[in-house]
This record gives structure tokens, C-alpha cells and sequence, in this order.
């Protein structure tokens, strides 16, 4: 696994290498672990879409590829200062190609991330 700063992190996300810069990470391939600070229904819209490359905060995927196709998923849910500047950074690797999440894991219009 690559270790990575936060631009670094952003290219890796972007080209879906696996990396790891402190406490964000991003990994390839199916991992569920246990889904960290996910709601219910977060975690089953997590499962269900069976991530092809995720991108985690701590334990806690906030950006991940469905294995199915179409764009990243990311949930629009707020955790602490340092999970928030990690979901900025996946928001900004991304780029467009999002569909946003609400907790109850439905599809919401728009974006929180500047």
C-alpha cells in the first residue's frame, strides 16, 4: 500500500490505487469490515453496491465505486473536523461524477462540499 499526502491522496483516489495517508485511506477491491461510524441504512446502500475501490476516513467509507458502473457514491453526512477535510478531499478527487447520499441512503439533489 502507497502512503500518501493530501495531494498525492487525491491523485491515488483518482487512478484507485490503494493508499494510505494517516487516517484516510483507499482500498481496491470489496472490503465491508465492519462499515464504521455508517448508519443502518448507509451500510446496507455500502454492501449492496459491493464497492469496487472505496475511500475510507478511519473505518468509515465516505466515497466509494459501486461494482456495477455509474458514478461514486458519496454520503452527504457530517462527522468530526478531520472526516469532513477527508471527505472534502475525495469530493475534490472525484470531481462531478457523484451522486450524493442522504443517511437513509437515498439519492439527494446537489452537494455540501464546496
Amino acid at each position: 500500500m502507497k502512503r500518501a499526502n493530501r495531494q498525492t491522496a487525491m491523485d491515488f483516489i483518482r487512478d484507485r490505487v490503494d493508499f494510505t495517508a494517516s487516517s484516510l485511506s483507499g482500498r481496491l477491491g470489496t472490503y465491508y469490515g465492519y462499515g464504521g461510524r455508517l448508519g443502518s441504512a448507509l451500510r446496507n446502500r455500502w454492501r449492496a453496491d459491493n464497492p469496487v475501490y472505496a475511500v475510507y476516513s478511519y473505518d468509515t467509507p465516505i466515497a466509494w465505486l459501486p461494482s456495477g458502473g455509474g458514478p461514486w457514491v458519496m454520503p452527504t453526512t457530517k462527522y468530526s473536523p478531520t472526516t469532513t477535510n477527508h471527505q472534502t478531499v475525495a469530493a475534490r478527487a472525484v470531481g462531478e461524477d457523484v451522486v450524493w447520499i442522504n443517511n437513509e441512503g437515498e439519492e439527494v439533489e446537489g452537494r455540501w462540499v464546496k
